[in-house]
């Protein structure tokens, strides 16, 4: 290679450890209403012979999960000290982060473009025990829902607990309550026959409370959500 091209090569090198795309950073503080955080990059940045830390980034957005249409989220909470994932836009996001659309900046990979990705667990890191099980977790100290196999547990793998159907149950305590309120009739408007041996009441039985449909709470059991 040519002395020219080598120091192309340089001058392009040197260039391209300006442009930061990514970077773990620690969480200093953290707006969880405004969904902004604080971030130290973590590293240090060397420009010829001199080094320096870099600087908190501030009110640095927080992806999340979120739809305003819809009116649903995900939202993640993050504390001093966490390990988070830096993305660092091509261009300029402030008029976006608006909503507005405008001739974007010349400026590649500012700092001031900076976006919070998700979080990062340190090497070797002890993390939660729940983690361990398969599927989607969603939790938080203590306790946390499962989603695996078609099926959602609520507090750990061990639930066992069906849930109780709301629909399935009111149907079945109607049925029931209709089925009171009839033999009340039923007896209140009996009146006993001497030596019948009880036929009157059986003939306004069959003809009110029988007939009402039998409750059965066999099926008020979720099989698809377990709780402890």
């Amino acid at each position: 290679m040519s002395e020219f091209a080598n120091l192309l090569l340089e001058l392009s090198e040197d260039q391209l450890q300006d442009i930061v795309l990514k970077k773990i950073g620690r969480i200093e503080k953290f707006d969880r209403v405004k969904m902004r955080a604080d971030v130290l990059p973590l590293g240090k940045r060397k420009s010829g012979d001199f080094v320096s830390d870099w600087s908190i980034l501030a009110n640095v957005p927080v992806e999340m999960i979120f739809s305003a249409g819809s009116d649903f989220w995900i939202r993640p909470e993050y504390k001093r000290g966490d390990l988070v994932s830096i993305d660092f836009s091509a261009r300029r996001i402030i008029e976006a982060l608006r909503g507005e659309s405008v001739v974007e900046s010349e400026v590649l990979f500012a700092p001031e473009n900076a976006t919070i990705s998700g979080s990062v667990t340190k090497t070797n890191a002890t993390n939660p025990a729940p983690w361990t099980e398969p599927g989607l977790l969603v939790g938080e100290t203590g306790s946390y829902i499962q989603f695996n196999g078609g099926i959602m547990f609520l507090g750990s793998k061990d639930a066992a607990e069906s849930f109780v159907l709301g629909d399935e149950l009111k149907t079945e305590i109607e049925k029931l309550r209709a089925q009171v309120e009839q033999l009340k009739t039923d007896f209140s408007s009996w009146t006993p026959v001497p030596m019948d041996g009880g036929a009157a009441l059986k003939i306004k039985v069959s003809a009110g409370f029988l007939t009402k449909p039998s409750s059965s709470f066999s099926e008020i059991l979720s099989d698809k959500i377990k709780g402890e």
